[in-house]
């Protein structure tokens, strides 16, 4: 199956809704086998923010093909779906330009509402003063606790990536993850689900993993994880870490886990 194809099926699947530019071009150099910081550095938008819309896309997927999808599995998911449900392509309209892999920085003759985060320079994003200032001023602090309420589509990841973007030009280093992408198996399983929280920090960083020399089931997954940020993490950093998660009321429908997480950020602050 071509990216064409693939794509076709997708925006078929989804219809009458539709990938925006974003999606649809981190879907295309995914499909290609590009990572995020080269679909970064290509496109002009920040590392978080495609990671961001990379989430979001693969959860929209997962929804809609009944399937778990990720950057690793979407397009072998895309094949069985299309086995299963074989779709007759050439009744679906040609995949336009706008929808092929691109290089530079992405540019539309039209103006196009953004469907979820809201890209850094874009005039859709409405600044809700003095939010964004204060944001940026504690973020620079010591030991910093931002926390983001607000309900759904009312641009709170927009206001994180912006937040982080703050935090990167004074030289911090940044991690952001979205607990959408954890396997909903790890939710059931506190000492798990840690696991996978510092193994993901550690990719991020771009870290050797070592957490299996460092983890001690009889200290339990809190203990455990602050004693990796403290003896291996923070200390391989030459500059202030800042970590961003979102979607964190994931874990509100999993009390024991809510407890010993929520609990761990915390006592860490």
């Amino acid at each position: 199956m071509t990216v064409e194809d693939a794509l076709a099926l997708v925006n078929a699947a989804v219809a009458p809704e539709y990938l925006n530019d974003v999606q649809e071009l981190i879907f295309c150099q995914c499909w290609l086998g590009k990572t995020y910081q080269e679909i970064a550095a290509e496109s002009g938008y920040t590392h978080d923010h495609v990671r961001w819309v990379g989430a979001q896309l693969w959860q929209s997927l997962s929804d809609i093909f009944g399937e778990k999808a990720a950057k690793s599995n979407f397009r072998a998911v895309l094949t069985r779906y299309r086995h299963k449900h074989p779709h007759d392509l050439s009744r679906i309209a040609p995949v336009s330009s706008r929808h092929l892999p691109l290089t530079g920085t992405p540019q539309s003759s039209t103006v196009e509402l953004p469907m979820g985060p809201v890209p850094l320079g874009s005039p859709f994003y409405i600044e809700r003063s003095p939010i964004e200032s204060r944001c940026y001023e504690a973020i620079l602090q010591p030991g910093a606790l931002i926390r983001i309420k607000a309900p759904r589509q009312m641009g709170k990841t927009s206001l994180m990536a912006r937040v982080l973007h703050h935090a990167q030009t004074n030289g911090y280093q940044t991690v952001a993850l979205n607990l959408r992408q954890a396997s909903v198996s790890l939710f059931s399983n506190p000492e798990r689900f840690l696991f996978w929280f510092c193994a993901t920090v550690t990719y991020q960083l771009g870290l050797p993993n070592r957490l299996a020399d460092s983890w001690d089931e009889i200290f339990g997954g809190n203990s455990n994880s602050t004693r990796y940020f403290e003896k291996y993490l923070l200390p391989a950093l030459n500059t202030p870490l800042v970590l961003a998660i979102d979607d964190t009321d994931a874990v509100f429908q999993y009390p024991e886990l809510a407890t010993d997480f929520l609990g761990l950020l915390r006592a860490w602050y």
